[in-house]
Formats: C-alpha cells, sequence, structure tokens
C-alpha cells in the first residue's frame, strides 16, 4: 500500500518521471529541483517518501546523493497491475 501511497501525488510522479528519463547514471537531487522548479526542501520530503515506497534508490557519490528508479519494485508493480488488475490486458491492443 505504502507504493500506491507514494505514487499519489503528482509531485512525486514528477520526479520519477524524470528520474526513468536520466537513466542509470540518475540524478542529483540539486538536479531534480531544477529540472522541476521546486524547492529542495520539498523536493528532499518527496524524495524520502519514494525511498521509503522502495520506489527511489539512493547512493552517494562523494558528496552528492544520486537518485535513481528502482526498476525492480517498477516491474513488479506493473506486474501486479496487469496481472491482478488488469487480467493479463495491459499493452494489448483493443479491437
Amino acid at each position: 500500500m505504502e507504493t500506491f501511497a507514494a505514487l499519489a501525488a503528482d509531485s512525486r510522479l514528477s520526479i520519477l518521471q524524470a528520474l526513468s528519463r536520466a537513466g542509470r547514471d540518475g540524478m542529483k537531487s540539486g538536479m531534480i529541483a531544477k529540472k522541476l522548479n521546486v524547492q529542495q526542501s520539498t523536493l528532499s520530503t518527496q524524495l524520502f517518501l519514494l525511498h521509503k515506497a522502495n520506489l527511489v534508490e539512493k547512493r552517494r557519490e562523494g558528496r552528492n546523493i544520486i537518485y535513481n528508479t528502482n526498476l525492480p519494485t517498477f516491474r513488479g508493480l506493473i506486474a501486479f497491475l496487469n496481472n491482478d488488475c488488469a487480467g493479463g490486458q495491459l499493452g494489448k491492443t483493443v479491437k
């Protein structure tokens, strides 16, 4: 449930979109704040909630913290939505 609660805010979805587009290299929190035009304190709270829900990973590189999407969690979420909620119909063409 924590995962779905974390996805319930537009701001957190925007962060996840930015991180997904950044790919494996991820992004520094300052870059995310600049890209999304949000205050660092607000971003820190949102990143904390996403990390707590296991949707993002973080790693330290020197003085910087780099954030990435947690791909295994995303794959599990997509599988759950497809198999348990959509009856395996996600991605199929509707006729």
